[in-house]
């Protein structure tokens, strides 16, 4: 099943021969009409990638609230996800056996909520809390797992908690407190169980049977506690939960982090090994959106650069543009590899937070 390329697509494809790299709003076109190339209109999500669709969704949700050129474009893609997607998956739902999981499709259907404004999608969002809220708490004195039924406490499932719970709060007056108080909850457990270490870089989780902090870090974990963040300041005015997640921001994109290579271009340990597959694809994309969402409050010169800095690398550096299709690899620092819509899908999330700090 097909459909026409939207007239700001056309016309994308028009300019792409004269596009530089700072070209971002060009550039994120051309990207996102490479995405939805990909797109499984009967199955309402991209391949077999589940979790990672929802951010893909995200992705589109952006670069229509960025772009009005875009508004109302994937509306249909939208309406089609919500159809098909859990019908095809066997879900109930959005729901499935994993809390991160259900956490990024409520926050891509909050998303969406905010540029459709159909409240279809903000039930779905409420629904989907109310399934992760059912997880709270652990044997750790807070938190939910990331796995319904094991012992591991991921940081990710909570920093998805927190911000989907914030994000409702700001989205249903009439149950503000209730969702505000479990976002406020959330973060203060979540900074109180040494997930943040001494850099100012969480960790990917909790053992639940010792209640200590363990695993790597990877640059999702650092992303989507800044959106959390964001979400908080939204409801709240309390400027607590900025200089917080300004000082992960900073820890990331500051010189000689771990998670930059020399010329300041966003690594995971995948990229170091040019080994990413599957869900270590994904990483980046969430680091970059959030840390959009914590512009929005923060100005910071810093992270515009660093923004710019990614996405240039990104068409210098991991573009394959062929007849004008925009094919994107994993390695924003390249060499291009070949393109899958998890890469172009965190790409477009890229160049999405370029085009919003310099607009």
């Amino acid at each position: 099943m097909t459909r026409l390329l939207s007239v700001a697509a056309v016309l994308s494809l028009a300019l792409r021969a004269s596009a530089g790299a700072d070209s971002y709003q060009v550039n994120a076109i051309c990207t996102c009409d490479q995405l939805m190339r990909w797109y499984d209109w009967n199955n309402g999500i991209w391949g077999s990638s589940w979790w990672e669709s929802a951010m893909m969704m995200s992705a589109l949700a952006d670069l229509s609230a960025t772009d009005s050129s875009y508004n109302g474009t994937y509306f249909n893609v939208y309406a089609n996800t919500f159809t098909n997607a859990p019908k095809t998956q066997g879900h109930t739902n959005f729901l499935n056996n994993f809390y991160d999981d259900e956490g990024w499709w409520g926050i891509a259907w909050l998303n969406i909520y905010d540029l459709t404004q159909n409240p279809n999608y903000l039930n779905m969002a409420k629904t989907i809390f109310n399934d992760m809220h059912g997880g709270w708490t652990t044997p750790c004195g807070g938190g939910i797992y990331w796995e319904k039924g094991q012992p591991y406490i991921a940081s990710i499932a909570n920093e998805l908690y927190i911000q989907l719970a914030a994000g409702l709060a700001n989205r249903v007056p009439s149950q503000k407190s209730t969702y505000l108080g479990y976002a406020t909850a959330g973060w203060d457990w979540f900074f109180s169980i040494d997930v943040v270490n001494a850099d100012n870089f969480i960790v990917d989780g909790v053992d639940g049977n010792t209640c200590k902090s363990t695993g790597s870090t990877y640059t999702y974990n650092q992303g989507v506690i800044l959106g959390a963040a964001a979400e908080l300041y939204e409801a709240t005015g309390n400027g607590t939960y900025l200089d917080l997640a300004s000082k992960i921001a900073d820890a990331v994109t500051t010189k000689g982090s771990q998670f930059l290579n020399p010329n300041g271009i966003l690594m995971d340990g995948c990229d170091k090994t040019a080994s990413c597959s599957g869900n270590g694809e994904e990483f980046k994309g969430p680091f970059v959106r959030n840390l959009r969402k914590l512009y929005r409050w923060v100005v910071s010169p810093t992270w515009r650069d660093f923004l710019e800095t990614n996405a240039q690398s990104i068409w210098n550096n991991a573009l394959n543009d062929t007849n004008s299709q925009c094919f994107v690899g994993d390695y924003w620092a390249g060499p291009y590899k070949t393109a899958d819509a998890i890469s172009n899908g965190i790409a477009l999330d890229a160049l999405n937070a370029a085009l919003y700090a310099t607009s």
